[in-house]
């Protein structure tokens, strides 16, 4: 099984942390916040296993820069590069 080093986008990090942040500091749930956190680091790592079959994100200049998305809700979000570890 090929393995892959997943690079995540600034935009999706900062996505993830104002998720976070707002469930945290907002809603006040501090246990959903973990929850959310621990997800993504588990999303992280199934990706590094699975990267091979993803597509590559429809917008051109994200297609040009080798970003990656997968299908969330109903829309694309890119997500980062995925490049073969060495």
């Amino acid at each position: 099984m090929d393995l892959y080093e997943v690079i995540i986008s600034p935009k999706a990090l900062s996505l993830l942390d104002g998720y976070i942040d707002y469930i945290q500091y907002k809603s006040k749930n501090e246990q959903a916040a973990e929850a959310v956190w621990q997800d993504a680091v588990e999303t992280e790592a199934e990706l590094e296993k699975a990267a091979g079959s993803l597509n590559y994100c429809t917008k051109p200049i994200l297609r040009e820069l080798g970003y990656e998305a997968w299908n969330q809700a109903v829309r694309n979000i890119p997500f980062g590069r995925i490049e073969p570890l060495k």
